[in-house]
């Protein structure tokens, strides 16, 4: 069976989550004898070398709304004739629709991948509002209860015409978990639900902890509208005088990383490293700190948990208490109280008992989701769909 990955990003493996879920995923396919591909419609910035696979990527800056791009998106999929093609942008307007056309006149079964919480602006209204206006003399005018009721309404409209040609135009929609269906249904209620599968990401495999340190840990790109690294600092101003011999180190890059480097200038045992593989650094990391107002299906946790790194995070997504449940494997708190989240990183630097037991439960949770065990579950998607032709 032959299988092509369509992607935005360039494919890097430490890049964003998306290119992470697709490098495991491939490797893993590739690995059980599926003939793999990836097309990317970003021109630069890939790994140098695939061994799991074979890389195609556009030529000119455009993406797939360029025509010479998408005679070049067509000439790569005549070559390939793919199975399934698995698109990890179902959004991208000019790329479903594409894909789509080539579908009709190839045959081949089409998959769209959800790649984030189906809420994240519902939930987030007051901020995103704020970030799209920011600077705009029409803000001050949408910052009222009436006013934010209408953009609410606007965009359920908007994203339940957007969600439902999706579902059309593709012959499944995959879901991150299960909670993410409840999310569905509240724009599309139950539309073509035989098209709508949960697979859940994946992580190579768990690591028993270690020796641990006094480490406090956060990896992730450094923005605000998604991760909040402008929460990061204060967070540790908090935490710093109750934590007595513990260092925060911030593993990541990104638009907010130059004022993080001036925000905590001035405190004591804080680093951010900038971007790099965390793998060491979850080998040696006791807690970690998630800061984000939303996420689909956050890698950062699954690999976290995976090390018997213990997870403090806001709970603002539908996956959090689905892959971290409170108390046992993971603490979740209230978005976004900085003081709730510092008292339960301090019970547990405090706690050498309740941290160790809670650091084992974070690896048994990650055992689900190995990419074994998630593997099976495309395994037999993939049965479904060559018995339905």
């Amino acid at each position: 069976m032959k299988i092509l990955f369509v992607i935005e990003a360039a494919f890097d493996p430490f890049g964003g989550g998306v290119q992470r879920t697709t490098f495991k995923l491939g490797k893993h396919f590739h690995e059980h004898g599926f003939k793999v591909s990836y097309l990317s419609l970003t021109v630069s910035g890939h790994m140098e070398s695939v061994k799991y696979g074979t890389l195609y990527h556009i030529e000119k800056p455009g993406g797939g709304g360029k025509a010479e791009n998408r005679k070049k998106i067509r000439s790569v999929m005549e070559k390939i004739r793919p199975d399934i093609v698995i698109n990890q942008h179902p959004y991208n307007v000019y790329l479903r629709n594409l894909l789509f056309d080539i579908k009709e006149e190839q045959g081949y079964k089409l998959i769209g991948c959800l790649r984030n919480s189906l809420f994240s602006f519902k939930d987030n209204l007051e901020n995103k509002v704020a970030e799209k206006l920011a600077g705009s003399p029409l803000l001050p005018l949408v910052k009222n209860r009436a006013a934010l009721s209408i953009i609410l309404a606007y965009h359920y409209l908007v994203h339940r015409r957007d969600l439902k040609r999706i579902i059309d135009r593709h012959d499944y929609f995959i879901l991150l978990a299960p909670p993410n269906r409840k999310e569905l249904q509240y724009f599309v209620g139950a539309y073509k639900p035989e098209k709508v599968r949960a697979i859940p990401n994946s992580i190579p495999e768990v690591h028993p902890p270690g020796e641990k340190e006094k480490l406090l840990l956060y990896v992730g790109r450094l923005d605000i509208s998604q991760k909040r690294a402008d929460l990061i600092a204060p967070l540790w101003e908090k935490l710093q005088p109750r934590m007595p011999g513990w260092r925060f180190l911030v593993v990541g890059d990104g638009d907010y990383r130059q004022t993080l480097l001036r925000e905590i200038e001035k405190l004591p045992n804080i680093e951010s490293v900038g971007q790099a593989d965390p793998a060491p650094y979850y080998e040696k990391a006791s807690i970690l700190a998630m800061t984000s107002a939303y996420e689909g299906f956050p890698n950062v946790l699954l690999e976290a948990q995976s090390y018997g790194v213990v997870p403090v995070l806001f709970n603002s997504y539908s996956a959090a208490p689905w892959v971290a449940k409170d108390g046992e494997s993971g603490f979740l708190v209230e978005p976004f109280d900085l003081d709730a989240m510092a008292d339960r990183v301090v019970q547990l630097a405090n706690g050498k008992e309740k941290l160790e037991t809670m650091s084992r439960a974070a690896v048994e949770s990650a055992r689900r989701f190995t990419v074994e065990e998630v593997g099976k579950i495309w395994f037999a998607f993939f049965n479904e769909l060559r018995g339905n032709g």
